[in-house]
């Protein structure tokens, strides 16, 4: 019973955070800046937050944390984005730069330095891959900087 015990007891020493929130995977685009949740929390699972279809009409900051599982967020071009992540266990990927490791820190602004809104990220996660990438129009701009 020990042996088996050793995994879990391992994982939930590299997740350093409540173990709450949604559980499977989910799809989020919000619309407009007042859509945007005060945060978003995945217990375990995959979310994809879809911001490079909203319509700024304010900066836009947003908290995202990921216990155990994967989490990309699109954002849209022509804005300013500033990026600030942990990672306990995993891999951060902000606009093709990669880190990965073990207790993972990173930040990164991105962007047009001018545009008149700015996208805040700050974003953490225990045992879980973080993928943060601009949107169309152009296909397939996972992990690709302008």
């Amino acid at each position: 019973l020990g042996v088996l015990l050793v995994p879990l007891v391992l994982a939930s020493s590299l997740v350093d955070m409540p173990l709450r929130g949604r559980v499977g995977d989910h799809f989020l685009f919000p619309q407009n800046t007042s859509d945007v949740e005060d945060g978003y929390e995945l217990l375990a699972g995959h979310l994809t937050l879809g911001l490079d279809e909203i319509r700024m009409e304010d900066d836009v900051h947003v908290d995202a944390s990921v216990a155990m599982g994967g989490l990309d967020v699109i954002v849209p071009r022509g804005v300013r984005v500033i990026v600030n992540g942990t990672a306990n266990a995993g891999r951060l990927d902000f606009f093709g730069r990669v880190d990965s490791g073990f207790d993972v820190r990173k930040s990164i602004v991105e962007g047009d330095p001018d545009a008149e809104r700015t996208i805040t990220l700050d974003i953490e996660a225990g045992i879980g891959n973080v993928d943060v990438y601009w949107g169309g129009p152009y296909p397939n701009t996972k992990g690709g900087a302008d």
